[in-house]
């Protein structure tokens, strides 16, 4: 009887870790766009995180309020405190940028930890997340013949550095998993 709570618990314990990756990661995701607005010239105060939102985004300062990404004025929003397409690519990508170098960071520091298997769901279920969302921002797209999301902006600003940016996102974090994989194969 003991040994089936012992499992219940880890289960439990593997639910809750998940659910916990999942919400880290979007919360690394959103500041990672704040964080690349202000490096492009977003000033102080034009921008602030809206976790509690669906879908948690960044907010930008209008004359009228706090506007998301899901209106109109959003990318007008963005052009009267930084007027690039350079930058505004930047900040599109920033989230989905920091959060790859803090999943990978992370990993690595999980892995160093002794805790490979905790680094690789993390490091998975992270990149779900990002596929997930891709596919997401895609139907949508779709749906509404406009862009919707972060990829879908990318997309309209650069195709090809869209293209690169996310192969090679896809790549190094595919490149953690396998060498996590590799490096548990070797350890048994």
């Amino acid at each position: 009887m003991a040994e089936h709570w012992a499992s219940v618990l880890d289960i439990v314990g593997w639910v809750l870790g998940i659910v916990g990756f999942i919400w880290g990661t979007i919360v690394i995701h959103e500041y990672g766009h704040l964080l690349v607005g202000r490096l492009v010239g977003l000033p102080r105060g034009a921008a602030r995180v809206v976790i509690g939102a669906r879908p948690p985004h960044v907010a930008l300062r209008t004359p009228d309020g706090w506007i998301g990404p899901d209106d109109h004025r959003y990318v007008h929003a963005f052009t009267r405190y930084r007027d690039s397409a350079v930058a505004g690519w930047l900040f599109a990508a920033g989230g989905l940028l920091i959060e790859t170098l803090a999943v990978l960071a992370g990993g690595a520091l999980l892995t160093l930890a002794g805790l490979p298997s905790v680094a690789a769901a993390w490091l998975a279920v992270s990149t779900l997340l990002i596929l997930l969302y891709l596919a997401a921002d895609f139907a949508s797209c779709r749906r509404a013949n406009a862009p919707a999301g972060d990829y879908a902006a990318l997309w309209e600003l650069s195709a090809v550095a869209t293209t690169l940016f996310v192969a090679g996102i896809l790549a190094s974090r595919m490149t953690g998993f396998i060498g996590l994989l590799l490096r548990g194969l070797t350890e048994y």
